[in-house]
């Protein structure tokens, strides 16, 4: 019996000491399945040349926020999230990993300083972001000849082209605007009142949110509304994306997803559509690679983002190009080679050098916060809880004044500093 015992006590250590190491990894989706394809394909030939057994869940878009917001309020975390979202809160936390030695191994001086800013908090990264994800306007321009419209430089310039090209009686819009909880929603409010001057975070987390800037960015909004030159009804991220492959509307905010649909579905509206900055352009591109510290394999995670952006020519061509540079790459070299071809005739879609949209950016709608363009938990969880896109919602569905509006929402940001 008792060498039976030890037999089995050697059998047990040997199936621990010699069992696949086991990760858990989450993907947020994007929209474009080349994207999707490339992610699970670089996370399982990963896993296949280390012996790992790795359970890859691509979460889609819709689901991903109510996922990771139920797993950092019960504590059952993944090992790694690829191409998602929060990094300020858990990091703030002590729930994520420093990132800097991948950085490092990756090459600093090849990312663009100002996107690793997203995810660095208190000195240290904490995530390594997946993409410039840029709000660019996408714009009949063949409507714009017709009418006569130049393109617009800046918000006033916009507003008045979308009530020109506006035409109600047949449910046509000047410009798609997202309304409802949506992080395209949120974003469109934030292209708002960036494009007025304006911001909610500054030094030290004081709140500038009751600003001249803010009132004129609501009233903004309401203008277009009540001139019908938006969609009077509530039409959230996909809805607005719709909405113009429909051509139901004129412009609109969006990442170059729109056009990567045009290009494989209406080749002849992606011929007459052109990819703009107006005013500032903000870069949506929150989603990031990181890892929780509860993992059991700290290296092995921190090895699986390395290998993810390791071959920069791979992540260009499979991920960057394949989806008509819905993102743009975060490396500079890569950056580059996007701005020759567009200078050879490539990209025709994009009215601007993709490299001079880059460097204009200068705010990221999450998890940084403008003016103080810094990763903070208070932008996250702003971002996540759709402060911005449910105070939109008060001003054109609940027809609440915008003062008792700013007020709500400067009573929410005051309680994410508690």
């Amino acid at each position: 019996m008792k060498k039976f015992a030890i037999v089995l006590l050697v059998i047990l250590v040997a199936v621990i000491l010699y069992a696949k190491p086991k990760l858990e990894v989450w993907g947020r989706a994007t929209f474009v399945p080349e994207q999707n394809t490339w992610m699970t394909n670089k996370v399982n030939d990963w896993a296949e040349a280390n012996d790992v057994e790795v359970n890859f869940l691509l979460v889609p878009v819709e689901q991903f926020n109510s996922k990771m917001s139920a797993a950092l309020q019960t504590g059952n975390l993944p090992d790694v999230v690829i191409h998602g979202w929060p990094v300020a809160q858990p990091a703030e936390e002590g729930l994520l990993l420093p990132l800097d030695d991948v950085v490092d191994k990756l090459g600093r001086d090849d990312f663009f300083p100002f996107k690793l800013n997203e995810d660095r908090v208190d000195g240290k990264v904490y995530g390594i972001p997946t993409f410039y994800e840029p709000y660019l306007y996408h714009i009949r321009i063949d409507l714009f000849e017709e009418a006569g419209i130049e393109i617009p430089t800046n918000y006033a310039e916009l507003a008045e082209a979308a009530v020109k090209l506006s035409d109600p009686s047949r449910e046509f819009y000047g410009l798609g605007f997202s309304l409802g909880r949506s992080m395209d929603s949120n974003n469109h409010f934030i292209d708002v009142l960036i494009n007025h001057n304006g911001g909610y975070l500054a030094e030290n987390n004081e709140i500038v949110f009751n600003s001249v800037a803010t009132y004129e960015s609501y009233a903004w909004i309401k203008y277009l509304y009540d001139n019908e030159a938006i969609p009077t009804r509530g039409m959230i991220d996909i809805g607005n994306n719709n909405a113009y492959i429909n051509e139901n509307i004129a412009m609109t905010s969006n990442p170059p997803s729109i056009y990567y649909s045009l290009k494989r579905s209406k080749p002849e509206l992606a011929e007459v559509t052109k990819l703009y900055s107006i005013g500032e352009t903000t870069d949506g591109g929150e989603e990031s690679c990181f890892v929780f510290s509860t993992t059991e394999y700290p290296e092995l995670s921190k090895d699986l983002i390395y290998t993810f952006f390791a071959d920069k020519e791979d992540y260009r061509v499979n991920f960057i190009e394949s989806s008509e540079c819905y993102g743009l790459p975060i490396f500079i070299s890569q950056a580059e080679i996007i701005s020759e071809q567009w200078k050879n005739g490539q990209w025709e879609g994009f009215g601007q050098d993709p490299m001079e949209i880059i460097l204009s950016i200068k705010h990221v709608s999450n998890p940084t916060a403008f003016p103080l363009n810094e990763a903070t938990s208070i932008s996250d969880t702003a971002q996540m809880t759709f402060i911005w896109a449910d105070s939109v919602t008060d001003l054109l569905f609940n027809n609440r004044n915008i003062t008792d509006i700013v007020k709500d929402v400067v009573n929410k940001l005051e309680e994410l500093k508690e």
